[in-house]
């Protein structure tokens, strides 16, 4: 909890890196691996081929991935399905992450990105928190589609990174 209560004070500044986001995805899931499998929580991911680079911070982004995927099992205690999904657009690449959990009630649906909010008896009701001002802080977006009895999708956009380009000026005087 006092690990959450500093990172909500302040998350860092991120650190960004061209970064293949599917790779931090997967590395992340993998860390699940053993609590999926012993709640009986299928996982699948759908990935589209051929993803740009985003620029991030992966270890921040692995906080987020962490803070929704956490979030997520906890929806599923009998089992069910977790799916990630991964598709780019020429402006945002967007990572989905979709539960077969309960779902959000519609009263609740404002306040899950607010800090200390909770519907759990444990818990500091921060993680959601911090991985918004995180995701803000990437010049991103984070969204909630969610049906009660249904689950919930967590969609989250990030900025594509910008090609790199080269000087011909520069490659000209060279020599």
């Amino acid at each position: 909890i006092l690990r959450n209560v500093l990172t909500y004070v302040s998350p860092g500044i991120p650190r960004t890196e061209p970064t293949d986001l599917a790779a931090v995805a997967n590395r992340t899931l993998r860390l699940f691996r053993p609590t999926l499998k012993g709640k009986g929580i299928r996982c699948s991911t759908r990935f589209s081929e051929n993803l740009p680079e985003v620029e991030i911070d992966p270890e921040q982004i692995a906080l987020v991935l962490t803070a929704v995927v956490s979030n997520a099992v906890e929806a599923m205690p009998n089992g069910g399905s977790l799916t990630l999904g991964l598709e780019h657009s020429q402006e945002f690449l967007q990572l989905s992450i979709s539960d077969t959990g309960g779902g959000i009630p519609e009263a609740d649906m404002s306040k899950v990105f607010d800090a200390f909010f909770t519907t759990k008896s444990l818990g500091s009701g921060l993680g959601l928190n911090i991985a918004s001002q995180i995701i803000a802080n990437h010049k991103g977006s984070i969204y909630l589609e969610s049906k009660v009895g249904v689950g919930s999708t967590f969609l989250i956009n990030f900025p594509r990174a910008k090609v790199r380009e080269t000087s011909h000026e520069h490659l000209v005087n060279r020599g």
